[in-house]
């Protein structure tokens, strides 16, 4: 049996121990989003995190992942190299990792310069690891981040619905259909504009093309900038028509969205002629036009009466159109016609905003309920005859008695 030398047991002995530790050692693990980080990787990826993209934060753990032993990891530093984009903003909480241990996080947050370029940094975690590919004890791998640009995004309302930018289909439920205006009037819609980007929206000149882009004007404008984040502004559009029919335009709102730097979209709006709009009141209130329930209120009934007693009630017709009503031919029809007479007729014709009366005199021919339906014939373009129903009670003195006296009736009475 070979007799060794001191020297050469020396060496087993250290030998024997650097294999030791080199077993039982602990071990450095670097994870992102749950996925392991390899030392020196050079690659971001969005799959562990390393490739921020535009996020400001990324959290990444480290782990103790010794196979054998149950010795402590420590971790002595974790630093950048580019420290002006990037910051650990939470650093470890505990820089002493144990076999099994939850793995302990650190946050890096990119300083986002908003340049839109992509920023690199180097990440070193120096430990007392005994995994590192190069043996010097520094965990290391690449981050980047790529920079965003603030921008602003618009987007126009009308009635709380959005506008699609170039809408070629005017609506009535988005304000885009004023309706019909009649010639020598206007309509105005408001319309909002939003800004829901990330950087202040400016607002430069609005104008109007088409074939009729002179009926349109712009009669209250919108602020110059719109705050981002959803600040907002509104603007208001008249509608003149200058002529009959149908009357298209395009608006065109130009601003600094980038794909949106003219914000355009159709309008429509139909001229119609100027008309008159006739009301008739009794007592001061409205009686619609085909109304068959008379009341006290709107002196549509008369009350009771007797022949040769007539009751006399005033009407007033009214004309809130916008051009001259003409009135026509009063007549009766219904149950009783021939117990009701126009005795003062109205003028024949009513102005704008103007008015004028006439009186109906109820003088019944008959005992009860007595009934006949008034139309009045005019030009008013949805109520031509203008008619109502009124009533009266008739009562007619006694001019019989029993047994066909006729004579000495009031003495006759008396002696009965």
């Amino acid at each position: 049996m070979k007799n060794f030398t001191f020297k050469e047991l020396s060496l087993f002995v250290v030998l024997l121990l650097t294999f030791s530790v080199s077993i039982y050692a602990q071990e450095i693990g670097v994870l992102g989003n749950g996925n392991s980080i390899s030392d020196n990787d050079v690659t971001p990826a969005v799959a562990d995190f390393t490739d921020f993209q535009t996020n400001l934060t990324r959290t990444f753990s480290i782990d103790n992942i010794q196979s054998s032993g149950n010795t402590t990891l420590t971790i002595s530093s974790i630093t950048l190299s580019n420290t002006t984009d990037f910051t650990i903003s939470s650093p470890l909480a505990d820089n002493t990792i144990t076999k099994n241990q939850t793995p302990e996080p650190f946050t890096i947050t990119f300083n986002d310069p908003g340049t839109g370029l992509t920023y690199t940094s180097l990440v070193t975690i120096a430990n007392d690891g005994n995994n590192e590919i190069d043996g010097n004890n520094a965990w290391v791998y690449t981050i980047s981040a790529t920079s965003y640009i603030p921008v602003p995004e618009i987007d126009i309302t009308g009635a709380g619905i959005s506008i699609v930018d170039g809408d070629i289909t005017p609506s009535l439920t988005d304000d885009t259909d004023f309706g019909n205006v009649e010639l020598g009037f206007t309509s105005v819609e408001t319309y909002t504009i939003t800004n829901s980007g990330t950087a202040v929206l400016n607002i430069g000149v609005i104008t109007f093309t088409g074939t009729n882009a002179g009926d349109y004007a712009v009669t209250s404008p919108p602020a110059a900038t719109v705050a981002a984040g959803g600040g907002s502004t509104t603007f208001d559009v008249t509608f003149t028509p200058i002529a009959l029919g149908n009357r298209v335009a395009t608006i065109n709102i130009a601003n600094d969205d980038a794909d949106e730097t003219v914000y355009n979209y159709d309008l429509i709006g139909n001229g119609v002629p100027p008309s008159p709009e006739m009301n008739i009141t009794g007592n001061a209130i409205t009686i619609a036009d085909g109304d068959t329930t008379p009341t006290i209120t709107d002196d549509t009934v008369f009350g009771s009466t007797g022949p040769g007693t007539p009751v006399s009630h005033t009407f007033t017709i009214q004309n809130t159109g916008t051009a001259t009503l003409n009135v026509g031919t009063i007549t009766w029809s219904g149950a009783n016609p021939g117990d009701f007479t126009v005795s003062t007729a109205p003028a024949t014709t009513v102005p704008i905003s103007g008015s004028t009366t006439f009186i109906v005199d109820f003088d019944p021919t008959a005992n009860g309920t007595r009934s006949a339906i008034i139309s009045i014939a005019n030009d008013d373009l949805d109520e031509n005859p203008y008619n109502f129903t009124i009533q009266g009670t008739g009562v007619v003195p006694l001019t019989e008695g029993p047994g066909g006296v006729t004579s000495d009736l009031a003495l006759w009475l008396k002696g009965t």
